[in-house]
């Protein structure tokens, strides 16, 4: 798609190029996207069956020390983050290895572990369809940019302002750091130096 997208730009930058970038701004001032928290984030990032917030199931002491981490002011993001990997590491590890305890459950854990995989899996497909959006954005944004940098230029105000805002979005922010940085050159292509040291600066700021 970007492919063709970008020869058709280059043909027809006003008319092409707009059309695209109209597309993905409406995409990128979505809503939703700034209504993602990081738990339905991280619950996007769990695939479907393994069960994110394991606080809700009643005994179990490894979800409540979870709870407490992502309630802690001190725990960043960041740290959220490394930890959902590690966490996921090391139970395919001992999986592998044969070293799973496959402890039972009551008839109570069992359905509190049913009821919250059903929220998650809500909460996966909504924000799948959000991501499949911001995908798509990127991809029209870059396509158009590879035609025809002065059809960015012409949207640069709406542009840079769309992305920044949509940066805030834990689910946006992976995919739209990048193309932030990739947008220099169209932006300010004679000043490649302070270009860069803005974007960087700008991310800084919003501490995606």
């Amino acid at each position: 798609m970007s492919n063709i997208v970008s020869s058709l730009v280059a043909a027809n930058e006003q008319a092409v190029g707009g059309a695209a970038l109209a597309a993905a701004l409406d995409a990128l001032r979505a809503p939703d996207l700034l209504r993602v928290s990081r738990d339905e984030y991280f619950v996007f990032l769990t695939p479907p069956g393994d069960l994110y917030d394991k606080s809700v199931v009643p005994g179990n002491d490894d979800g409540k020390e979870m709870n407490l981490k992502r309630e802690s002011k001190a725990y960043s993001y960041k740290e959220q983050l490394e930890e959902l990997q590690l966490r996921r590491e090391l139970e395919e590890k001992r999986r592998r290895e044969g070293h799973a305890k496959q402890v039972p459950l009551s008839a109570k854990q069992k359905e509190a572990i049913k009821l919250q995989l059903a929220k998650e899996s809500i909460i996966r497909d909504r924000l799948t369809a959000l991501n499949d959006r911001v995908v798509v954005a990127e991809q029209l944004v870059s396509a158009v940019q590879a035609g025809s940098a002065s059809a960015v230029c012409q949207q640069a105000r709406h542009l840079v302002s769309a992305v920044l805002a949509a940066l805030r979005s834990p689910l946006a922010a992976p995919r739209l750091a990048p193309l932030f940085l990739r947008l220099r050159p169209a932006l300010l292509p004679r000043h490649a130096l302070l270009g860069d040291t803005v974007a960087r600066v700008a991310l800084r700021y919003v501490h995606p």
